[in-house]
């Protein structure tokens, strides 16, 4: 279990606030180890506290996309400091469900449920009877029409199958042994919800027996949707309309052409670059930092180099192929072109990082043009065209130092210090004199209210864990 995990169901706990994890807890473990989510219905009367406590352990509200949002259905992610890893935790104060991408039925048995708890690995999740009374109710409402083939093609073929995925098959089998016949027909009585008792058992017998058949799922699936008919949220072609747009946004093939929307943040994200020299390990902290918080945010990743374009490369020849002809002023024009480009481009790319986190996007570039750099010889980032003369080369200059200007600060900058023969190690294909430049420039950068500084001669892992503390700590 994670740390953040611990701290949360311990504080719940001592507190009496009411909760379960009401669903999937054969497998809660992987949960609370930061894997999956964690599903938590909370009494609604006690949402203040619970709200309380997740600001104490520093759990952080986060947005699903406007057509992911469901009543009562809240988003938070906790980051557990001695692991690195995130906790999510999707907040139920109603129990809202139904078909696939939808989940157009609410169940107003919050009470019932928070009422009949135990304690499993120290966190409140429903009765056995309970959790595979729903359990039945959900599985068969989001069964789909290409599962329900697959499975009438199966039968045919004289083939065991269903049309529940296997982590569900797992679940039913797992929660049929740990239930009494007589606690669940008490249970459905008790919920109140109009559904056959007899539905329930017939289904245990049938999956036991593994003679469930396409026929079968299709009898309880309609007889669950009419009977649940009264719970709908909403009606007529809305819904129906709402289900196929969801089901098109999930086709494989218009996957490949539509971006996917993760969760944002409220409030609008946040920018953040790695600065270090070659060999300080910028552009893996960058992959990696992306990768863990993609988990579950919308992480753009840009990179302020030169691009490695085929155009630029062909360019590049260009300016070698004029100087091997001795054309030094031609060649000079060509270079500075080159550059100006670039100042152009960085600052476009600085416009696309800012819009995309006032989408509430949080957004990492590897390497930036700081103001520090200017003053090289030849800048890692940052104008390169010198003010030679009058004229057209001056007014390149000019438009680049503009161009440069006008580029929006990130909100961090995290600056990768590492010795010199550190950096060597690591990386020993570069000009040592070109290198040793480079680490002067970089090991020279000191702390403001958005630069840190960052001990890059530590191990790998150890210094994720600091950037990943410190990004933590600015969302």
């Amino acid at each position: 279990m994670l740390k953040i995990c611990d701290d949360l169901f311990v504080l719940l706990n001592k507190q009496e606030i009411k909760y379960c994890h009401w669903k999937s807890n054969s497998h809660l473990d992987k949960a609370l180890s930061g894997k999956t989510d964690l599903d938590l219905l909370v009494e609604r009367d006690n949402a203040s506290e619970f709200k309380d406590g997740l600001r104490k352990l520093d759990f952080k509200e986060i947005l699903s996309p406007a057509d992911k949002r469901f009543p009562g259905l809240y988003d938070y992610l906790g980051f557990d400091q001695e692991s690195g890893r995130l906790a999510h935790l999707h907040v139920h104060y109603n129990l809202v469900l139904g078909q696939k991408y939808i989940k157009n039925h609410h169940l107003p048995i919050e009470k019932y449920f928070l009422a009949n708890t135990r304690l499993k690995y120290n966190v409140y999740i429903p009765s056995a009877e309970i959790e595979l009374a729903l359990l039945v109710i959900r599985a068969h409402m989001k069964v789909d029409s290409l599962s329900l083939i697959k499975h009438f093609i199966r039968n045919l073929q004289g083939k065991i199958y269903t049309p529940f995925p296997s982590d569900i098959e797992n679940e039913f089998a797992e929660l049929i042994a740990e239930s009494e016949q007589a606690v669940l027909d008490k249970v459905i009585k008790d919920i109140g919800l109009p559904i056959d008792p007899g539905l329930f058992s017939a289904f245990i017998d049938k999956f036991t027996d593994n003679k469930l058949s396409v026929f079968n799922v299709i009898s309880y699936r309609t007889a669950i949707i009419t009977a649940l008919k009264g719970y709908r949220r909403e009606t007529g072609l809305k819904t129906v309309l709402n289900y196929y747009k969801h089901a098109l946004k999930e086709n494989r093939l218009l996957r490949c052409v539509l971006s996917s929307k993760k969760k944002t943040m409220p409030a609008g994200g946040i920018s953040i670059s790695l600065v270090g020299a070659d060999g300080s390990g910028k552009s893996s902290h960058v992959k990696d930092l992306t990768k863990w918080l993609s988990w579950k945010l919308s992480v753009k990743n840009h990179y302020y180099g030169i691009p490695k374009s085929n155009s630029l490369m062909l360019y590049s020849y260009l300016i070698r192929f004029v100087r091997k002809l001795h054309l030094s002023s031609l060649a000079l024009w060509f270079q500075n072109v080159l550059w100006l480009y670039l100042s152009w481009s960085r600052y476009k790319l600085s416009k696309t990082i800012h819009s995309e986190k006032v989408g509430g996007s949080v957004v990492i570039s590897d390497r930036f043009p700081l103001e520090s750099f200017y003053s090289m010889s030849e800048p890692m980032d940052g104008p390169r065209i010198k003010y030679n003369g009058a004229g057209v080369n001056k007014y390149m200059a000019d438009l680049e130092r503009e161009n440069y200007n006008r580029i929006a600060k990130p909100d961090r900058i995290y600056v990768l210090k590492v010795a010199l023969e550190e950096l060597r190690n690591r990386k020993n294909d570069l000009d040592y004199e070109t290198h040793k430049k480079k680490a002067e420039a970089v090991n020279s950068i000191v702390k403001t209210d958005t630069v840190e500084i960052i001990d890059a001669n530590l191990p790998y892992d150890e210094i994720q864990l600091i950037l990943k503390a410190k990004i933590w700590a600015s969302l």
